[in-house]
């Protein structure tokens, strides 16, 4: 269900290395240079206020909202009627927001730290940019928004993806086969 106007989605927390920075860069490069309408919401236990200062971008001047921790169902309802979400952190493993986004058939853009890129296959179900590069991360966004088709397909890709990734049934079945390795081996 994307929505005509660009609406994008992130959850993070507090820390510098999450990326708040990188969401306000970006978003002052789609409202200041590109003249997107948009609207950023972003999900988490945020506080803006050093950030803004080091960079001297002010969320509410470049429609980035500041939603706070969100009820599961109010992130799902974001989820579900968001155009892209954008995962900006500079260190990562294997983030839980991404594959919730990606299980709800949400177009994902992710910085490629850690072990994001195993979750996101390039150009099939999501972007990899690099960390801090909101240049690029705003180029990723506004080609999902201008191309509706790609960012469906992207979507459901991903769906797809994490749901295979994430099968209870072929967890527990690949857990018992390193088990059973591991035993023989002994």
């Amino acid at each position: 269900n994307i929505p005509e106007k660009l609406v994008i989605v992130s959850t993070i927390s507090s820390p510098l290395y999450k990326g708040f920075d990188v969401i306000l860069k970006t978003a002052s490069i789609i409202k200041n240079f590109l003249r997107v309408d948009f609207e950023w919401k972003v999900y988490g236990n945020i506080n803006p206020v050093y950030v803004e200062s080091q960079i001297e971008i002010k969320h509410s001047d470049v429609n980035v909202s500041i939603c706070g921790v969100a009820k599961p169902e109010e992130l799902r309802h974001a989820l579900l009627n968001c155009t892209v979400y954008v995962h900006p952190s500079y260190i990562d493993n294997s983030p839980n927001s991404l594959c919730e986004a990606q299980i709800l058939s949400c177009s994902v853009i992710a910085t490629n730290v850690g072990g994001v890129s195993s979750m996101v296959k390039e150009g099939e179900t999501g972007y990899l940019v690099p960390a801090n590069d909101p240049y690029q991360m705003a180029f990723a966004i506004i080609n999902l928004y201008m191309d509706r088709k790609l960012n469906i397909s992207i979507g459901n890709n991903a769906r797809k993806e994490a749901l295979e990734r994430h099968d209870p049934h072929k967890i527990i079945s690949n857990l018992f086969k390193v088990y059973e390795r591991v035993m023989i081996v002994k």
